[in-house]
């Protein structure tokens, strides 16, 4: 049995024409469409939430070091002099780590990621902002 219904459609129009409609409903909460295309939209967009309530929590914390120049009071990079092994000098920028935590998905919650990103299309909303629904 195929995957989608084939809507009178070419697959990869078929495909834009409801990844379109799945980012809408997920982003607006409703849309108006027909029968045939709701029902394969909603068979799409019920996988997604029912793969997204399963994954939501299923991620750690991590703390991650993070190296980034240091700046002077201008806004400049500062920069230290340096002997090379054969006595030459040269600049380098003077690096300072800092470290501070994050979620990192477990594999199962990436993979579900994966999933969305493949649906869903990053849209606009009323003042022109890039919406991401992932």
């Amino acid at each position: 049995m195929p995957a989608q219904r084939k809507l009178g459609r070419a697959t990869n129009i078929r495909l834009s024409m409801l990844r379109g409609m799945v980012t809408d409903l997920v982003v607006h909460g409703r849309i108006e469409t027909t029968e045939a295309r709701a029902l394969e939209v909603k068979k799409i967009a019920e996988k997604l939430v029912t793969i997204a309530a399963k994954e939501k929590d299923n991620f750690e914390p991590r703390e991650v070091l993070k190296s980034s120049a240091k700046l002077d009071s201008k806004g400049r990079k500062v920069l230290v002099s340096k002997k090379s092994k054969n006595g030459a000098r040269y600049d380098a920028v003077d690096r300072e780590t800092k470290s501070s935590m994050v979620q990192v998905d477990f594999p199962s919650r990436l993979a579900a990621r994966r999933q969305a990103i493949r649906w869903l299309n990053k849209s606009h909303d009323a003042e022109g902002k890039v919406v991401n629904p992932v």
